[in-house]
């Protein structure tokens, strides 16, 4: 079964998200259920929870897998090869399949191979992620509200602020306070603090 495509794509997920040599059942499910075009979600609207992820069958180009937390209904689904891509159809629950039990194997199967990263390193375009250091937001009570964690939440909190005209919120970076106006602007904003987006599409747009 490690030769079929399914199989080896997942390898692929993983060697290239997570770079496992030695993945278990929980590293396969996050890969797999990651790489779908929406993560699951059960009929309360809730995204299922990989606590409970157990795999059925292994098929060429399909899995029949189920995933579901211990507070949430699990549910049943294919995870299958559509065009190279990883994709996935909803069942009912079918109560007379039996999870796979062989989980040492299962776990070595799906272990990415020196052969997967080579293939991915022959992979010209590559996706990179960034990790921020997370600020604190604070009221003008001086009481924290919640962490920030990249660009797109700082925005998002600076357009909450501006809609508002609220005042008084600040974050605290390497030390500095840092005031939001009540316009959402900063009016000193020291370099290496959520500008990795801004300085990228600059370099893009050839500034």
């Amino acid at each position: 079964m490690r030769d079929y495509p399914i199989v080896k794509k997942i390898r692929e997920l993983i060697a290239d998200l997570q770079n496992f040599s030695e993945p278990d059942l929980g590293d396969v499910s996050v890969a797999i259920l990651g790489a779908l075009p929406e993560w699951p979600i059960d009929d309360h609207g809730q995204q299922l929870d990989v606590e409970n992820f157990y795999i059925y069958e292994i098929n060429e180009n399909d899995m029949l897998v189920s995933a579901g937390g211990d507070w949430q209904e699990p549910e049943m689904f294919w995870v299958y090869l559509k065009e190279g891509v990883l994709t996935y159809k909803k069942i009912a629950w079918d109560r007379t399949r039996t999870s796979l039990s062989n989980i040492d194997e299962l776990e070595q199967m799906f272990a990415p191979t020196r052969e997967d990263e080579r293939d991915i390193e022959k992979e010209p375009i590559k996706i990179q992620r960034f990790e921020y250091e997370p600020v604190r937001l604070y009221n003008p009570q001086n009481r924290p509200v919640g962490l920030i964690t990249n660009e797109e939440e700082f925005i998002n909190v600076r357009t909450q602020i501006k809609d508002k005209k609220v005042e008084g919120y600040y974050v605290y970076w390497n030390g500095q306070k840092i005031m939001i106006n009540s316009d959402g602007k900063i009016d000193i904003w020291p370099d290496g603090f959520f500008d990795e987006l801004n300085k990228r599409l600059l370099k893009f747009l050839d500034f």
